[in-house]
């Protein structure tokens, strides 16, 4: 399911699954733990926002094929499904 929605980005997904895995280890058990996994992901968010979207391009000019201008997937889809 995550792979029809996000795509190519799911690769995005699966990096930063392991990185909230970290922290809540790394954290677990102590009153720091949610703070800092929210902290983390707002920060993900945020930088999203600013950055306007992580493209593979940035990363390596070999990996501009995973970029597609026009999505094949629209939100706006699941806005419809949702109502």
């Amino acid at each position: 399911m995550l792979a029809i929605l996000h795509g190519a980005s799911i690769l995005k997904v699966v990096c930063i699954l392991p990185i909230n895995y970290v922290i809540a280890r790394a954290t677990g058990g102590t009153r720091f733990a949610i703070p800092a996994t929210w902290i983390f992901n707002g920060g993900v968010l945020l930088t999203n926002e600013w950055c306007e979207g992580y493209t593979f391009e940035t990363l390596h000019s070999g990996l501009a094929f995973l970029v597609r201008p026009e999505s094949t997937f629209s939100y706006d889809f699941l806005m419809i499904i949702e109502a």
